[in-house]
């Protein structure tokens, strides 16, 4: 995607790779719009890649991708609702400074890794979410991520529900919020 504030709705039509590459893939973008699009077999589904900020992924299937379902690499401010991330090596990654992301009510289920993996991000909101089946972590925190809220979400039947390898500050199960 080349330009800001673009809407890429998918009509839940599919795109398929090779095992390679990137199905959707920007940098430096705002106010995109990704939602009603499966996005299978490839390296990376959808990649957020730097100074990506307010964006939205929403109603999106996202499987069978050789490392990420949804990577999110200094990206900030963005919203992930609605997605389903099955059966790719980590669901969602989300990493390297993306902070203030919301992510509610997506179903991250049968990755060959983690469900989830934060690492050095702060401030995320994570509720409403059904991560379930993954082969290791429902929820990997690591590399120092912080400040993060993991509220009302669903982890069953992973081999660890949750897991904080590094990190400080984060909250699991509030009734709501901080701050609101």
């Amino acid at each position: 995607i080349d330009s800001n504030y673009i809407i890429l709705d998918g009509n839940g039509h599919a795109i398929t790779g090779n095992n390679a590459g990137n199905g959707v893939y920007f940098v430096g973008k705002t106010g995109i719009t990704i939602k009603n699009l499966n996005v299978k077999r490839f390296s990376y589904g959808i990649r957020l890649q730097a100074f990506n900020n307010n964006n939205t992924l929403a109603d999106n299937i996202v499987s069978d991708n050789d490392i990420y379902g949804i990577f999110l690499s200094l990206s900030s401010g963005n919203i992930l609702t609605g997605n389903i991330a099955s059966n790719n090596y980590i669901g969602v990654h989300i990493t390297s400074s993306s902070n203030n992301n919301i992510l509610t009510d997506n179903i991250v289920s049968n990755n060959n890794s983690d469900g989830i993996r934060l690492q050095a991000s702060s401030n995320n909101i994570f509720t409403g979410n059904t991560v379930s089946s993954n082969k290791f972590y429902g929820i990997l925190i690591a590399s120092s991520a912080s400040n993060n809220q993991i509220y009302k979400n669903n982890f069953i039947n992973n081999s660890t529900q949750a897991f904080i390898l590094e990190g400080y500050d984060n909250v699991f199960s509030l009734e709501v919020p901080i701050g609101g």
